[in-house]
């Protein structure tokens, strides 16, 4: 299975699995909890460092959807725009499948685990150097603290670990080169950074 695929399988699977356990007899409160959906939008720094040893600073920000499957389990998908780094080989939109674990149910303020993967694209500049920018297969784990405020709103954050993987191919610039379209170099690597986030949702 192509990596691509291998990926969007893997979204797909986080989002469709909890599904299969709606089927259980819950109380009325939490089968009330399963039909409510919550949107979430995120905003996220990441940090770390590069092969050179160079700490590399980032940010973005997602949007995550969610419907309650269970009183401590939501399933959810999201996208987003993700800046790794400043430079072309460092962006990414992910698209992606979340779980939220929340396992205590009666709290106002609660503690959560969330788990998300998927695949993140890539874009390269038109006056790049690179012949292409690709992505790859994206996952994401992190702990985190939700506050509610009101009714229906809530603020959280969390912190956690992101694995991001892509490739590169770019041209092999030598005085003796005579078709670049033959003479390039892939690159492919394995983006790990600690990642922060901060977020609003209802």
């Amino acid at each position: 299975m192509k990596p691509i695929r291998r990926s969007l399988f893997l979204g797909a699977l986080l989002a469709v699995f909890p599904f299969l356990l709606t089927g259980q007899h819950l109380p009325e409160h939490a089968a009330n909890a399963e039909r409510k959906w919550v949107h979430g939008m995120h905003f996220l720094s990441t940090a770390g460092q590069t092969f050179l040893d160079h700490t590399e600073i980032g940010f973005g920000m997602e949007y995550v959807a969610g419907r309650r499957v269970l009183p401590y389990l939501r399933v959810g998908a999201g996208a987003g725009l993700n800046m790794i780094g400043m430079t072309e080989t460092r962006r990414f939109a992910p698209l992606f499948g979340e779980l939220r674990f929340a396992p205590f149910v009666h709290a106002r303020n609660q503690p959560f685990l969330v788990v998300d993967g998927g695949y993140a694209w890539a874009w390269k500049d038109k006056d790049s150097i690179y012949r292409s920018v690709k992505g790859g297969m994206r996952l994401h784990t992190a702990l985190g603290m939700q506050w509610q405020i009101r009714k229906s709103g809530f603020l959280f954050t969390d912190f956690g670990y992101i694995r991001q993987e892509s490739s590169t191919q770019r041209n092999n610039f030598w005085w003796w080169t005579e078709n670049l379209d033959e003479n390039y170099i892939e690159e492919s690597s394995r983006i790990n950074r600690w990642m922060l986030r901060v977020g609003f949702g209802f």
